[in-house]
């Protein structure tokens, strides 16, 4: 690609050398266009290489795991180049984002690479699909916490159930004592006093009071509570339930057994739990096709 050249001395107009000749070299500009042309054709197929991912050139295909740590552990950062540690590279002086890719060779070393000069790089479009497995894995969590949710708020609405039963039984419990309450402070003003015998009928038939429901759905709590290998739960379904079944879910609101119910009036479940780990759980109690009580249990 180069030629040694020599131009002529300077000569008079009679033809005799009036200067020395000179020698120099010339580029051949030709011999350079083939080298450029391979040049670009190497580099055009090293840039299709970084983006090939066609799925018929691809085997040992393994999906990603722990993407979610991984990003968790890296650090973005702005930073600025320090050219005087490396004079030779011609580096600009504008602030950057990114990261140190020593600290991502310890997420990841195949997420870095080490150049001719021994400085380490970090190969960006390999975190892409470490970000999108990340997503994936933070929406699995977030779906098992919103299921735990739902079994919560279906937990709390049972309970609120309870409540409202209870206090309507209060409320009909006082309207009973609210019409005997009279006869009461007669005996009282009575003392030891003989009562009338009119008056003692009437208090006989007025604390007669029968407070039984038997159409009522009962799902008592789990004894003994906690348990460490099995425990027993009670129960109450009234005749009138079509359909009766106890479902059981782990500490991420999983469904985990359900037990068909086929007994009516009280019953009793008992839970053999020698491989369960140990942690929270609950169980409700569903009545053609409605959660009617949910209740936790501990296993240690």
């Amino acid at each position: 690609m180069v030629h040694n050249s020599i131009h002529p001395g300077e000569q008079d107009a009679f033809g005799n050398v009036i200067g020395q000749s000179t020698t120099y070299k010339s580029l051949n500009y030709n011999a350079i266009i083939p080298i450029n042309t391979q040049a670009i054709k190497e580099l055009n197929n090293k840039v299709d290489k970084s983006t090939l991912s066609d799925q018929t050139i691809k085997t040992n295909v393994i999906d990603l795991s722990g993407s979610l740590a991984k990003v968790l552990d890296m650090r973005g950062v702005t930073y600025d180049w320090d050219g005087s540690s490396h004079p030779n590279l011609v580096l600009d002086s504008v602030s950057h984002v990114g990261f140190i890719a020593q600290e991502i060779y310890a997420i990841d070393p195949l997420l870095t690479f080490v150049d001719e000069d021994t400085l380490m790089h970090v190969e960006y479009d390999k975190i892409v699909p470490i970000l999108a497995e990340s997503i994936s894995e933070l929406n699995e969590t977030v779906e098992a916490q919103d299921s735990l949710i739902d079994v919560l708020e279906d937990e709390n609405l049972a309970q609120q159930t309870e409540i409202d039963d209870l206090n309507d039984r209060l409320t009909q419990l006082e309207n009973c004592l609210s019409g005997i309450l009279p006869l009461l402070c007669q005996m009282n003003n009575s003392a030891i006093q003989p009562t009338q015998e009119v008056v003692q009928e009437q208090l006989r038939a007025a604390i007669n009071v029968n407070l039984s429901d038997r159409n009522a759905i009962v799902l008592n709590q789990n004894v003994p509570n906690p348990f460490a290998e099995s425990t027993i739960i009670k129960f109450s379904i009234p005749a009138s339930v079509q359909k009766a079944q106890i479902h059981f879910y782990d500490g991420q609101g999983k469904l985990i057994n359900t037990v068909d119910i086929v007994e009516r009036g009280n019953g009793q479940l008992n839970v053999f739990a020698n491989d369960l780990s140990t942690g929270v759980y609950t169980y409700s109690l569903v009545a053609d096709g409605q959660i009617v009580s949910t209740k936790r249990m501990v296993k240690e």
